[in-house]
C-alpha cells in the first residue's frame, strides 16, 4: 500500500462544488485507510508544495494556460487533454468551482475565471489585510475565504474581501458551498448555514425562507460530525461513528433515502448505518460516500452514468459501485456531472461520468457509466506521490508530488475527529497548566459526545438504540486523572455547571442516538467531584434526564441496562448517595421546598434505573438501592410528632411546620419503596408516632387497595398490624382493606398459622390426570407431525370423560411440548455417514492454530423476494382484501443474485457474483482469478488448504487438473458430501440473509440487491468470520459424537 505523510501549513483535503478544509493543528495523511478522513497537524513554517516537490494536472472545459502560475508556454501537454505545470512558488491550497479557481500562496489568495479569454482569466490576487489565509472555496457563486483562528471571509464580485461578522466569534474549521448556498462547522461542533432555501436544503424546517446571515442548525446540536459536505441543492453531515445525515432538494434521489421527496430537516440515510462511512462529496444532484475499507456508495442522478453503476438511470439508494469492488480506494470527489476516485495502492485515478468537455481524462468526449482510468503517463508512478483529487463544475485536477529519495514512516493510525474531542495529551496538558480549550470542550455536546469512542473492532461504528460506542474504561481512566488537578475539575464545574447544562434542550428530541451520549459520560464526570459540586451537578443533570422524551428515555435505559457491571453500579451509587445527602439535609431541619423537589427528580431518575436492573437481570439486587437515611428521617419525625403531643418545644408552629415537611418528605417517598429497608416500610406503614396513623392513610389508600387475592407480603402486613396492637378497625383504615379481610387472614394465621396466598382447593378438577398425561405424551411420540385435533381424537377413543381441543393444548403445555418447526437438516445416507465420520476421525486431533490455515468457500442464491413462510396478520371480519392486510407473491421469488464467495480466518475473501449458472468453465476463472491470489497472498508458505464441496463443477476434471498444477501452493482439503454443518461459510450466508431482512429499505430490482449483498458481505465483522473458524474443533466432535449423522450445525 502507499502511506504519506506532509507536514503542511494547511491542507484542503478533498473537493467537490462547495470544498472544505482543515486548519493547523491537524495531520494530513494518505494511504490504505487514512485517506478517506484526515487528522492534520500542521507545523507553522513547512509548504506543502513547490516547483521542486510538486505538480499540478488538470483536464476538462478551456481555461487559460497555466492559470497565470507559469508562463503559457512552459504548461506540458500530456495524452488525451491533460495538462501539467509546476508551479514557481508554493501552493498550500486548490480550490474550483463554477466561475472562479482559487490558489493560497504563501498565505495569500490568488483568483482566476473559468473563461476562455486570456485577459479574463488573468490570475489576480487578492487583498485580506494581512491575514493569513488557510482555505479558500470556489463555489456555485463567489469564494469563500478560511483564515487561520477560523474567521471566514467573503469575495464579492469585484473581488473585494469582507468578514462574514456573524460567525467573528465562531472558530469554523470546515466550510463548504453549494450551488446557492453555504455551510460552516465551528470548532464546538456546531452548523451554520445560510443562503437559498428553496428546497430546504439549510435544514431549518419546512416552511424557512432562505438566509443572507449564518443561522445554527438546532436539531445536529449534540452530534460528533467529522464533515459537511454541500451539492447542488442538497447538504450532508457525517457524524464521527459513521451516521450520514442528508436534507435539502432530492429530485433524482440524492438524498439516498429510496424516494424523490425533499427533506427541510436533517435525515438519517438508514441505508448507510453500518457501512463505516468516513466520507462524503455531493455532486450537482448525486452524492458519493466512501467507507473504511475502500467501498465507494454513489445515489442519485444517473442520466450522465456519474454513478458508475453501468446505467443511465437514476438511484434513489446508496448502491455499490461494483467495478471499483476488491479496489483500496482512498479519495472520492463528485463534480456536477461527473465523479473522480483515487485507487492509491495502484496510484490509479478512475472516472466516470460526463465527458462532453473531456473532463473525464480519457480522451473522449462521451459520457462514461463505468470508472475508467484516467490517461496518466506510467513514469508518474515511479517519479511521484499522489496528493489529492480536486473537481469542479467542468474541470479535474491532480496535485502530486515528487518522491524525495525515501519511503516516508506509515502514520499511525488517528483519522481526523473534525470537531474538539478529548483525548489523553489534551488532559495531561491541562493537568500541567490549564488551557482555555477546556471552555471549548466541556460548553459543547457534541465534543463531548465525540469523546472517548471504543475505536478497537471499530465498534463506534455500530452505534444504534442498542450500542452507544463509549470506551467506558477510557472514560473512568480520563475524568480520574483530570480529578487530580483541583484547579482544573473547578473550571470544568464551572463550565458544565453555566454553559453545557443551559445548552441541553431534550425536549426538541434528538436527531441521532450519538447526541443520548452526554448523559452516560456526566455520571462519569460528576462522580469524580467534591460531594458539593456533585450534588449540584446530578440535580441539574436529572433534571434534563426527566425532559426527554419517551422515545430518547428509552433509548437511555437501553443503554443503562448494557453498561459496563461497574459503571452500572458506580451509576447507582451516585443516585443513591446522592439522595441520602439531601434526605440528610431535610433531616437536619432545613425546611427548603426545593430540597424535597430535586430529592423526587433524583428517585425518579433512580426508580428508572432500579426498573432497568429488574429487567436485565444482572449482578445488582435491590440492597444496592437501599437509603439508610430513610430511617433517620423516621426517627426525627417520630421525636417531632413525641415533643408535639408533650409541648416540649416552645414554638410550636415552626414544629408543626417542620413535623409537615418531614411528613411530605415521607409521602413522596412511599412512591419510590425500593430504597427503603423492611423496618422503614414497617415503621412507614405502622405509623410513627401518637396520633401519625391518619397521615399516610390517603397515599396508602390508593396504592395499596386492590380486589382479589392478598400477596404473601399484603397478609404480613395484615398479621404485623394487629400483633403490633391496632384493632381490625384501625388495621383495615391503614392498610386500605375491608375489616373482613382484615379478621378472616389474621384468623387463618391464628388457627393455622397461614400466610400464603396460593387458594387452595380451588377451581374446577383437571380432567387430564397423571394417567391421562402418560397417555397423551404415547400419543405424541408415536406420531411427532399429528394436530392438535388428530391428537384430541385420538386421545378420547376409548374414553369414558371426553376433552377439547384447549384442554389438549393445555395438558400438552403443562408437559412441557410445544409445536415448533422441525429443524432442517441434509439427508445423509448410509455410506455419506461413513465418509463424515472417516472425516471427523482424521480431524479430530486438528486445533483451532490449524483451522486458521483453511480458506472456505461456496455458492449461495439470495431471492429478491423473501418467503416469510406463514404470517398472521391482525383484521376484522370485512377487511380480508384490505391492501395491509394482503401478502403478495411472485414466481420463483422474483429472480435472485447467485454469490461465490470465500474467506479465512485472517480475512474476508472476495464475492463474486455470478451473472448465470456455475459450470466447470465459469468455476475456473473463478479459481484461477480469486482463489490462486487469496491462497498465494495469505499463505505464501504454501500450508494453506482451500475447501470446497462436491458440487458437480468442483469435481470438473478440468478443475481437478488445475489444482494439480498448483499443488505445490497450496492443498485442496478432502470434503466429505453432505457436510454443509461442518463449512462455517453457511452461516455467513444466514448472516447476509438476515440482514438483507433487516434492511429498513428493502431492494426492488437484482442491481440494487446485489449491491445491497455486496455491501453487507464487505461490512461482516471480523469477530463474526473469526468465532466461526474457531467452532471447528466443536463442530468435529458433534460429528463423532452423532457418529457421522447430523449435528446441532
Amino acid at each position: 500500500m502507499l502511506s504519506i505523510l506532509y507536514n503542511v501549513k494547511q491542507v484542503n483535503v478533498f473537493h467537490d462544488l462547495g470544498y472544505f478544509r482543515f486548519e493547523r493543528n491537524h495531520e494530513f495523511r494518505l494511504g490504505k485507510k487514512a485517506a478517506p478522513r484526515f487528522h492534520v497537524r500542521l507545523p507553522q513554517q513547512t509548504v506543502l508544495c513547490s516547483s521542486d516537490v510538486a505538480m499540478l494536472c488538470y483536464w476538462g472545459a478551456k481555461v487559460r494556460e497555466g492559470f497565470g502560475l507559469i508562463q503559457p508556454d512552459k504548461v506540458k501537454h500530456l495524452n488525451d487533454g491533460i495538462r501539467c505545470v509546476c508551479p514557481t512558488s508554493e501552493i498550500q491550497d486548490i480550490s474550483v468551482g463554477r466561475n472562479f479557481v482559487g490558489f493560497i500562496r504563501n498565505g495569500k489568495v490568488s483568483v482566476s475565471r473559468l473563461c476562455g479569454d486570456d485577459h479574463d482569466g488573468e490570475l489576480k490576487q487578492l487583498e485580506t489585510e494581512n491575514q493569513e489565509i488557510t482555505l479558500i472555496v470556489c463555489g456555485g457563486d463567489d469564494p469563500f475565504l478560511l483564515a487561520h483562528g477560523g474567521k471566514v471571509i467573503i469575495m464579492d464580485e469585484s473581488t473585494n474581501c469582507r468578514p462574514l461578522k456573524d460567525l467573528a466569534n465562531r472558530h469554523v474549521i470546515q466550510i463548504t458551498s453549494g450551488d446557492q448556498h453555504s455551510m460552516a462547522l465551528t470548532q464546538e461542533g456546531q452548523v451554520f448555514v445560510w443562503g437559498e432555501n428553496s428546497h430546504g436544503q439549510l435544514g431549518l424546517g419546512e416552511g424557512g425562507s432562505g438566509s443572507q446571515t449564518p443561522q445554527h442548525v438546532q436539531c445536529l446540536d449534540g452530534v460528533p460530525l467529522a464533515q459537511i459536505s454541500a451539492g447542488g441543492d442538497h447538504s450532508f453531515v457525517l457524524s464521527l461513528s459513521g451516521v450520514v445525515f442528508g436534507w435539502g432538494k432530492n429530485s433524482s434521489g440524492q438524498l439516498g433515502l429510496g424516494d424523490t421527496t425533499d427533506r427541510h430537516v436533517p435525515t438519517v440515510v438508514k441505508s448507510l448505518n453500518g457501512k463505516k462511512t468516513q466520507f462524503i462529496s455531493c455532486g450537482g444532484e448525486h452524492t458519493a460516500t466512501l467507507s473504511k475499507g475502500g467501498t465507494v456508495f454513489t445515489f442519485g442522478s444517473g442520466v450522465f452514468g456519474q454513478l458508475g453503476h453501468n446505467s443511465f438511470k437514476d438511484e434513489y439508494l446508496p448502491g455499490v459501485v461494483a467495478e471499483l469492488w476488491g479496489s483500496e480506494v482512498s479519495q472520492v470527489t463528485c463534480g456536477r456531472h461527473h465523479t473522480l476516485v483515487l485507487v492509491a495502492p495502484s496510484k490509479r485515478i478512475y472516472s466516470f461520468g460526463c465527458g462532453m468537455q473531456g473532463q473525464l481524462g480519457n480522451g473522449k468526449m462521451t459520457n462514461q457509466s463505468v470508472p475508467s482510468p484516467v490517461h496518466l503517463p506510467a513514469e508518474f508512478n515511479d517519479e511521484f506521490v499522489f496528493g489529492k483529487l480536486i473537481v469542479g463544475e467542468h474541470h479535474s485536477f491532480a496535485l502530486f508530488f515528487k518522491q524525495l529519495g525515501h519511503v516516508p514512516p506509515k502514520p499511525e493510525s488517528n483519522p481526523n475527529r473534525g470537531i474538539l474531542t478529548l483525548d489523553d495529551r489534551m488532559i495531561d496538558q491541562w493537568v500541567s497548566e490549564c488551557d482555555n480549550k477546556i471552555n471549548q470542550v466541556f460548553s459543547s455536546a457534541a465534543c463531548l459526545n465525540g469523546s472517548f469512542l471504543k475505536t478497537s473492532c471499530d465498534e463506534h461504528y455500530q452505534t444504534s438504540a442498542d450500542v452507544c460506542g463509549l470506551d467506558f474504561d477510557l472514560v473512568k481512566k480520563s475524568f480520574a486523572k483530570l480529578s487530580e488537578n483541583k484547579t482544573v475539575m473547578s473550571k470544568v464545574v464551572k463550565t458544565v455547571r453555566d454553559k453545557l447544562f443551559p445548552s441541553l434542550n431534550p425536549k426538541e428530541g434528538f436527531t441521532s442516538v450519538e447526541a443520548l451520549r452526554v448523559y452516560l459520560l456526566l455520571p462519569e464526570l460528576i462522580r469524580v467531584c467534591q460531594e458539593q459540586q456533585r450534588v449540584h451537578l446530578l440535580e441539574a443533570l436529572t433534571s434534563k434526564i426527566l425532559q426527554l422524551k419517551p422515545d430518547a428515555l428509552e433509548v437511555l435505559e437501553n443503554y443503562w441496562s448494557k453498561l459496563p457491571e461497574d459503571c452500572l453500579k458506580d451509576l447507582v451509587k451516585l443516585f443513591r448517595n446522592t439522595s441520602a445527602v439531601l434526605i440528610g439535609e431535610i433531616s437536619s431541619g432545613e425546611m427548603i421546598c426545593d430540597e424535597r423537589i430535586h430529592l423526587k427528580k433524583l428517585m425518579q431518575v433512580l426508580q428508572m434505573i432500579y426498573k432497568v436492573c429488574c429487567r436485565t437481570h444482572n449482578d445488582m439486587t435491590s440492597r444496592d438501592f437501599i437509603i439508610h437515611k430513610v430511617n433517620d428521617l423516621l426517627d426525627i419525625l417520630q421525636a417531632t410528632l413525641v415533643d408535639a403531643e408533650s409541648w416540649l418545644l416552645g414554638d410550636f408552629d415552626e414544629m408543626l411546620e417542620r413535623k409537615d415537611h418531614f411528613v411530605k418528605t415521607i409521602e413522596m417517598l412511599v412512591s419510590f419503596p425500593f430504597v427503603a429497608e423492611t423496618v422503614s416500610k414497617w415503621r412507614i406503614f405502622k405509623g410513627c408516632g401518637p396520633g401519625q396513623d391518619n397521615l399516610l392513610n390517603s397515599k396508602l389508600n390508593v396504592r395499596m387497595g386492590k380486589k382479589g387475592d392478598l400477596s404473601n407480603f399484603e397478609r404480613g402486613m395484615v398479621v404485623g398490624a394487629r400483633r403490633a396492637g391496632l384493632s381490625i378497625s384501625q388495621s383495615a383504615q391503614l392498610l386500605g382493606f375491608s375489616r373482613t379481610t382484615i379478621s378472616r387472614v389474621y384468623k387463618e394465621w391464628c388457627e393455622k398459622g397461614k400466610t400464603s396466598s396460593m387458594r387452595q382447593s380451588c377451581g374446577r378438577k383437571c380432567l387430564v390426570d397423571a394417567r391421562g398425561q402418560r397417555r397423551m405424551g404415547r400419543l405424541i411420540q408415536a406420531d411427532r407431525r399429528a394436530t392438535l385435533t388428530e391428537i384430541t381424537t385420538r386421545y378420547n377413543r376409548g374414553m369414558q370423560q371426553s376433552i377439547c381441543e384447549a384442554t389438549t393444548r393445555t395438558t400438552l403445555r403443562q408437559m412441557g411440548y410445544n409445536s415448533r418447526r422441525p429443524h432442517r437438516v441434509p439427508l445423509i445416507s448410509t455410506t455419506n455417514r461413513k465418509k463424515r465420520l472417516q472425516f471427523a476421525r482424521a480431524h479430530q486431533n486438528w486445533t483451532v492454530e490449524d483451522w486458521k490455515n483453511v480458506a472456505w468457500s461456496d455458492e449461495s442464491r439470495f431471492l429478491l423476494r423473501h418467503s416469510n413462510g406463514r404470517v398472521r396478520i391482525w383484521r376484522k371480519q370485512n377487511e380480508n382484501m384490505d391492501p395491509s392486510c394482503l401478502v403478495t407473491t411472485v414466481q420463483a421469488g422474483g429472480g435472485g443474485v447467485m454469490v461465490w464467495g470465500m474467506f479465512s480466518w485472517h480475512t474476508l475473501g472476495p464475492l463474486v457474483p455470478i451473472g448465470h449458472r456455475l459450470n466447470a468453465t465459469a468455476y475456473l476463472s473463478i479459481v484461477s482469478d480469486h482463489v490462486h491470489p487469496f491462497m498465494t497472498t495469505m499463505y505464501p508458505s504454501s500450508n494453506g488448504y482451500f475447501q470446497q464441496d462436491n458440487a458437480p463443477c468442483h469435481k470438473a476434471r478440468i478443475i481437478s487438473n488445475w489444482f494439480l498444477e498448483h499443488d505445490n501452493e497450496f492443498t485442496v482439503l478432502e470434503w466429505p458430501p453432505q457436510s454443509p454443518d461442518l463449512n462455517p461459510i453457511e452461516h455467513l450466508w444466514d448472516v447476509v440473509e438476515r440482514e438483507l431482512r433487516a434492511l429498513d429499505v428493502h431492494p426492488t430490482n437484482l442491481h440494487q440487491l446485489q449491491d445491497a449483498i455486496l455491501s453487507i458481505w464487505a461490512n461482516i465483522s471480523k469477530e463474526c468470520f473469526q468465532h466461526l473458524v474457531e467452532s471447528m474443533p466443536r463442530r468435529i466432535k458433534a460429528v463423532l459424537k452423532a457418529k457421522g449423522g447430523q449435528t446441532p450445525y
